[in-house]
């Protein structure tokens, strides 16, 4: 009879044969399967969402009408969009032609023209649409500034605030943002140009003029 040693193989009469290799005990079970991993879910990439303005919150774009008009995606998360600016001169390279009598033109919206069915879209998905009147090229407050423009609103606020109210009516607009940036107290040395002023200039007639139109917008 053959043997078989621990090697797995057999001898009988000196001559080697391979035979089945001997286990000392039951056959081990096969290892568990380890259970599938669940997949990682995906997060869909957000959609763009349209800001609504609310009375609590507000994120607000400052449009220069003289650059592109936006976007859709541009503008939408934004609840205000303002539009700069409405001026009372004519521009010129060397310094604005000023309005005598501060009559203020009617504002361009973007791309150097009016654009009344934009304006209605933005409101259409929520948006406030505001005007806004001065800016720099209305005269400004640092040094090296040549324009005055301001100069010659001071005691018209009710003939200014009369010609905003109208201009946000006949365009559809949602309100008036002052944009002053001219000198306001000289006498206290807040400023350090202010060297433009025309004598219809002084602090007093500054604030005033702020007062006073900022009052008549809000009757």
């Amino acid at each position: 009879d053959a043997e078989c040693t621990s090697g797995g193989f057999c001898y009988a009469d000196a001559t080697a044969c391979p035979c089945p290799q001997v286990f000392d005990g039951p056959t081990p079970p096969p290892a568990p399967t380890p259970p599938p991993t669940p997949p990682v879910p995906t997060t869909p990439a957000p959609s763009p969402t349209t800001a609504v303005a609310r009375h609590d919150s507000r994120l607000v774009a400052y449009l220069g009408n003289w650059q592109s008009c936006p976007s859709a995606a541009q503008v939408a998360p934004y609840t205000h969009i303002v539009i700069a600016f409405a001026v009372s001169y004519t521009w010129a390279a060397s310094k604005n032609q000023c309005d005598t009598q501060c009559n203020i033109a009617a504002p361009l919206i973007c791309n150097n023209s009016p654009n009344p069915a934009l304006v209605q879209q933005w409101q259409d998905a929520g948006k406030k649409v505001i005007l806004s009147f001065g800016g720099a090229g209305m005269g400004g407050s640092w040094n090296g500034d040549v324009n005055n423009c301001w100069d010659y609103c001071f005691g018209k606020e009710e003939q200014v605030a009369s010609q905003l109210v109208q201009i946000v009516k006949d365009h559809n607009l949602d309100g008036v943002d002052i944009d002053y940036e001219y000198c306001y107290d000289v006498a206290g040395g807040r400023h350090g140009g202010c060297g433009q002023v025309t004598p219809a200039y002084s602090d007093a007639a500054a604030q005033n003029f702020l007062t006073r139109l900022t009052s008549q917008l809000r009757q």
